[in-house]
């Protein structure tokens, strides 16, 4: 799963990345011919979604095929979790035979080194637990037991995170940052320049959509992989995929409409579309708010510890 992870991830910086990309040449376009004010919305419209649109047309049928995938193995979380024995390990060492299959040399064995290196925790932990006492570890072999036991009953937070599906928030943000802060240089030109008549305050206002419309498409595409591995295994990925898509692309053209609509109907000296840009960023707090909160049960419920600790003890 780290690899799967690391994948989206890397395809969703791209997405966002040629998404800035896009943007940033309708802006310039739009500015180096000087028609801010003679375009209508209609017109605005057209030429963004000329622009944008590439970028999930491109990369999002990817985007939500191999995330719900990814999210399906995360439905299997809970049960690997629970039925999770380290004595059933597979190793390659005894697969061969300790045997190495090309040089036929002897390999030492990787579970004899696990299960020691387990013990020697183990032995030390009880030490420092029992240190103040007069008990002392009893030496019985029941490690193994223990770190079944560990295994099964992880910590709450980290259920929490890896059962939503969202990777954690600073990931996310380093992530996004490098295509966000790329686009300030030209936003403060534009602003320095006076561009559409707007002075470097109005620019600066403008340049907060863009990392509240980034954050926002990534808490989309998380949830496009959420519906992905709920839906039917009998429905085919070329129906799921494209409804999908759709529906993301439709999501943040809502997000994000009712900014343009406010900005390119006021005079450029109003802080009217400070407000629609607040409520997008309060829009994107509350979603990943309920994206860290809300966990699918089958993924990541909270293993029965009780049942653990029997199986554990009657080892």
């Amino acid at each position: 799963m780290p690899i799967s992870a690391a994948l989206l991830l890397l395809s969703a910086a791209t997405f966002v990345s040629l998404l800035a990309i896009l943007g940033q040449a309708f802006i310039a376009v739009e500015a180096s011919i000087e028609m801010g004010e003679d375009m209508s919305i209609t017109d605005r419209l057209i030429v963004f979604a000329i622009s944008v649109l590439p970028a999930p047309l491109l990369i999002l049928p990817g985007q939500i095929h191999f995330g719900a995938r990814h999210m399906q193995d995360l439905l299997q979380l809970k049960q690997q979790l629970e039925r999770f024995s380290v004595r059933a390990a597979e190793t390659t060492c005894c697969s061969v035979d300790h045997c190495h299959p090309f040089t036929g040399e002897l390999l030492p064995c990787d579970r004899e080194l696990i299960f020691h290196t387990l013990r020697r925790w183990d032995l030390q932990l009880q030490f420092e637990q029992h240190k103040d006492s007069e008990d002392r570890p009893d030496g019985r072999e029941q490690y193994l037991d223990r770190f079944d036991l560990l295994v099964r009953s992880p910590p709450p937070s980290l259920l929490t995170t890896v059962g939503s599906g969202t990777p954690p928030f600073h990931y996310i943000a380093w992530m996004l940052a490098p295509s966000q802060l790329a686009q300030l240089p030209q936003i403060l030109h534009l602003g320095l320049r006076g561009s559409r008549g707007w002075g470097l305050w109005q620019w600066m206002l403008d340049y907060c959509k863009f990392p509240a419309i980034s954050f926002f498409a990534f808490a989309t595409l998380v949830l496009c992989w959420r519906a992905g591995a709920s839906f039917p295994r009998q429905m085919p990925r070329w129906t799921m995929v494209p409804i999908l898509e759709l529906g993301a692309v439709l999501l943040v053209l809502l997000f994000f409409m009712p900014y343009p609509l406010v900005r390119n109907n006021v005079e450029p000296s109003s802080l009217a579309p400070a407000v629609p840009l607040a409520f997008m960023w309060i829009l994107v707090a509350l979603t990943y708010t309920w994206l860290y909160r809300v966990r699918n049960p089958q993924c990541c419920g909270t293993p029965d510890v009780e049942t653990a600790k029997g199986s554990a003890n009657s080892a």
